[in-house]
Parts: C-alpha cells; structure tokens; sequence
C-alpha cells in the first residue's frame, strides 16, 4: 500500500516580546547581546519535542510550537519543511522581531502508520548559528481496527467477470467488536454483505470498470470509537489480450537493446493469439517480437534519441475481439523516470 505521510507547518508571527532567558531542549543562539558587536537574530523554542502519546492508527495529530528570537536583529523565515517527502508550507508573515515570537502549526497524519512514529519540521531561517531549526513529534500508533487482509487486491479481472474476496475484522478491539451497514464506494461495482458479525464478502462486478479500480467498503461498529472501519479494494480490468506494463519510459539510452524496455503480451485466459506485427506509427521506436510459450515479449528501443517524445506503439493481434492493443510510451532525456528493465522469461 501505498502510505500517506502529511506534515503542515506554517510560521504565523506575534509581535509579544518575549525574555532571553528561557530554557529547553536546544540551546538558543548567542547573539551578542545589547553588550556584543555583532546583530543577529536567534531562533529558540521551550518546547522543540512533542510526545502526543498513543492515537489510534487515522487520526490526525495537531500541534502547536511555539518558537521566539531571542536575538537583536529581525529572525526570517525561509521555509518550514517536514521530514520523509512530507509538504510543508509558509503560509503568513515570515519575521520574527528581536524579542518576539511566533508559531509553527503543525498537522501529522497517522494514516497507514502503526508502531513508534517520529516526524520533524525543519525551520530555515537567517539565524548564523541554527540556520536548520528541528521540531519533532513523536508518540504511538495504535491499530485499534483494522481488516485481514488489509485490503483485497483482486489484481486482474476479466471484463465482465464477478469476483469475490473476504475480510475478517482484526486489531486491538476486535474481540469486542461487532460490524454492521456495510456501505460500499461505488454501489454499482462492488457489493459487500456480512457472513458474521466480523467478517465481510465483497463482490466486484467488472462490467462496471474500464482499466484501474480502487474503492472502499466502509462498515459501521457498535464502538464509540472508532465508529466505523474501511476496507479498501483494488482490481484491474483487463480484456482477454493485456499488456504489462501498461506503458513504458525509454531514456535516451535506450538506444541500446540492452538498455530498452520489454512488454509481454498476454492472455489471461490462456487462449491461443499471435501477434502478426508490432510497429511505431511515428516511427520513433523500433519494436522486436519474440515469441515465448503461448505469450510474447516486445523489446522497445528507440531508433534515435529524441529530446522528448511521446507516442504509442500498435501490436496487430489474431484475436477478433482484439484486433490492435496500444502500449503508450515515454521518451525521456537522460535523469527522466526510469525504463522497465527486461522482465525474467515468463514461466507458466
């Protein structure tokens, strides 16, 4: 899965004078004082560690820093980033006067976390000796419900074929916990029912999707808290013919067959096609067929290197439901997404 991380800090400024000799877990600069030669301003905060404790796996955690200038020269903040690609962004006045103070909000998502959880926020700022500034959350993440699995990947599923998959309540409560109106995402792709008072059927009806499917199921508990859970399903509708991948990136390197990316071409139902040829409209990409068991793999390399380029390449099939398959394709400059390696051989 896929794990959401968000951390937003915005510096919002106060104009309360605060005294130089506070305390706490990092030290304030020393800006020479009113007795010293040199003006600098000098970032401080009482309180640069937050324990916010135990929370339940979801919820959101608020917190508040508060941080001074106890410096003699106007403190500037240049950014407030947080930790592991996490956003972070200014969003008010960015000066702190000598002796004033101002706060960093900050909003930390637990979604997907469980266990010990510590994130920081970076300050910059213009103070010489702490121009990075570190405030940090830190606490545990409990999953107090949760689903095993903890979400039903169907993978592939053939155009209008129906599919089923259980769940079964899990995590801290569960012994205690009980489900009930069950209320699925999109009502016309997925059907959920309950075989017990914890476990949960989906049914997924893929006449309903073209390509990429992601829903959820959300059940209600007899819980105070948390009152519901979700259960998150994903599929892909295909046709009998797919290609995988979907599509690939060809660097200017690609130039090179060792270097290009490799499409197989296969049947999900394992009926007997050929492919009668392969081939860039554009003229872009060079395309060789091998044929391996009952599938094939297409070896993509580019007949020059383009500055950038975008195209599909066309695969004629034997199938009469499938006459043509496209596989879009990227040609980057070098540094751009990486290519799709030659694939192991398939194996049935």
């Amino acid at each position: 899965m896929r794990i959401l991380c968000v951390v937003i800090a915005s510096v919002l400024v106060a104009g309360s004078g605060c005294k130089g000799g506070d305390k706490g877990e990092q030290a304030k600069g020393d800006s020479g004082g009113a007795n010293g030669s040199l003006q600098a301003p000098a970032i401080f905060c009482n309180e640069p560690i937050f324990d916010f404790g135990e929370v339940q796996e979801g919820e959101i955690v608020n917190h508040v820093f508060v941080i001074k200038n106890t410096g003699n020269d106007v403190l500037k903040i240049a950014s407030a980033r947080g930790s592991c690609g996490c956003t972070a962004t200014l969003v008010s006045q960015n000066e702190i006067p000598p002796g004033g103070e101002g706060q960093v909000q900050v909003r930390l998502s637990t979604l997907g976390r469980v266990g010990l959880l510590e994130k920081t926020v970076t300050v910059t700022s213009n103070d010489p000796k702490q121009p990075s500034f570190i405030l940090k959350m830190k606490g545990k993440v409990e999953r107090y419900l949760s689903f095993d699995p903890e979400f039903l990947n169907l993978q592939k599923v053939l155009k209008g074929k129906k599919v089923s998959a259980t769940a079964r309540l899990t995590g801290k409560l569960a012994q205690d916990a009980k489900l009930s109106n069950l209320v699925p995402s999109d009502p016309k792709a997925i059907s959920a029912r309950l075989l017990d008072e914890k476990t949960v059927e989906v049914v997924f009806d893929s006449s309903q999707v073209e390509g990429q499917f992601s829903g959820t199921v959300v059940a209600e508990t007899n819980l105070e808290k948390p009152k519901n859970v979700t259960l998150r399903v994903t599929a892909r509708v295909v046709q009998d013919l797919f290609v995988e991948p979907e599509r690939v990136y060809l660097p200017e390197e690609a130039v090179d067959e060792k270097l290009g990316a490799q499409v197989k071409v296969l049947s999900l139902t394992e009926k007997p096609f050929s492919i009668k040829r392969a081939y860039d409209p554009q003229g872009f990409v060079q395309v060789k067929v091998e044929k391996e068991g009952g599938n094939y793999n297409l070896i993509l390399t580019l007949k020059s290197a383009p500055p950038e380029q975008r195209g599909v390449v066309v695969v004629e099939t034997s199938s009469k439901e499938q006459p043509k398959l496209e596989v879009p394709y990227i040609a980057t400059k070098r540094g751009g997404p990486p290519t799709r390696r030659i694939l192991p051989p398939i194996r049935k």
